[in-house]
């Protein structure tokens, strides 16, 4: 059936303050607009950008929050993560290093390490690909967790995004349907990855589902993993990259645009990124607002229970061999 995505709403001039001490009311459903003109696999509600009265009542999203406070002693390694930003093959160098340095670096250093390199991968805006932008989160978010892990996708010489390539791929592959979680494992472990896919619970509050993630998500990333999740809120049903677990939330790269959540659970966008329509470059076109946004606990256990995050690794030796 056909897909539906409202245009943008414009936000209000001023935005409205809600009387000290009232409630805050809940953000009511997003209402699809008119068809988008092609038949998606499955139908999906894109959110608008929301306005000021949203935003009145919005507190502590939206913005990259803290991290480890640890320290890395090898300036080596230091040199190598610093040159690793934006570049697939120095994230891959800087993860040989750590992989080489075995036992003799410590944990809390091989954790921040990999902390480090996880801010490291390109951004990538959905909402300009060349095939289905309205429902592609899915591969534009695995191909930023894919290049955490050190792949490239040598973008410029192929004249195509990693995530176009990923799209073709998976369907040349015969791999089912895009919407299908479970069938983008098959690609990921078509791409030499290992991938791990983990349900999560229905969650009682925000302190059971920063729990879950901290047990549950938080050590594979420590130990080099890289990781998409699939967010549900009401009729929008979206995926999103997994840059970290912190202690205000979940760090991430959103494909879509700028999110949004607060205390009461809400979740929305402050903005959406461009479509970038006739002015695509494989580079400048993938510029957006999604980048490093922190999504706070309480709105966490909303748009994640009963719904899944799937975890990507591979050894970075064996990726190099493979070149």
């Amino acid at each position: 059936m056909p897909s539906m995505h409202p245009k943008p709403a414009k936000a209000a001039a001023k935005p409205t303050s809600a009387p000290a001490g009232a409630a805050a009311k809940p953000a009511q459903p997003v209402k699809p607009g008119a068809a988008a003109g092609y038949q998606a696999q499955r139908a999906e509600v894109r959110p608008k950008e929301q306005g000021g009265g949203f935003f009145a009542r919005l507190f502590g999203g939206g913005g990259a929050g803290g991290g480890s406070s640890g320290n890395i002693q090898s300036r080596e390694l230091k040199a190598a993560i610093a040159g690793a930003k934006g570049n697939p093959d120095g994230i891959l160098r800087a993860r040989q290093m750590i992989e080489e340095m075995g036992d003799r670096l410590p944990a809390a250093e091989r954790s921040e390490a990999y902390r480090q390199l996880a801010a490291a991968p390109s951004y990538r805006n959905q909402r300009d690909n060349a095939q289905d932008p309205d429902t592609t989160c899915n591969f534009t978010s695995q191909a930023m967790a894919f290049e955490a892990l050190g792949l490239n996708y040598h973008e410029a010489a192929r004249g195509k995004q990693a995530e176009e390539q990923l799209y073709e791929r998976f369907y040349a592959k015969g791999m089912g349907s895009r919407t299908d979680e479970k069938a983008r494992l098959k690609l990921a472990r078509d791409q030499g990855l290992q991938a791990e896919h983990i349900d999560t619970p229905a969650f009682s509050s925000a302190a059971d589902a920063k729990q879950w993630f901290l047990s549950m998500a938080l050590p594979r990333l420590q130990s080099g993993a890289s990781a998409t999740m699939g967010i549900q809120n009401g009729g929008f049903r979206h995926v999103v990259r997994v840059q970290w677990v912190q202690g205000d939330g979940i760090l991430t790269d959103d494909p879509w645009g700028s999110p949004v959540g607060n205390a009461q659970g809400e979740f929305g966008y402050s903005k959406l990124n461009d479509r970038g329509d006739g002015k695509k470059s494989l580079g400048k076109d993938q510029e957006g607002v999604g980048n490093d946004k922190v999504i706070p606990w309480a709105t966490v256990a909303k748009i994640m229970s009963n719904r899944y995050v799937q975890f990507y690794n591979a050894s970075a030796a064996k990726l190099a061999q493979k070149r």
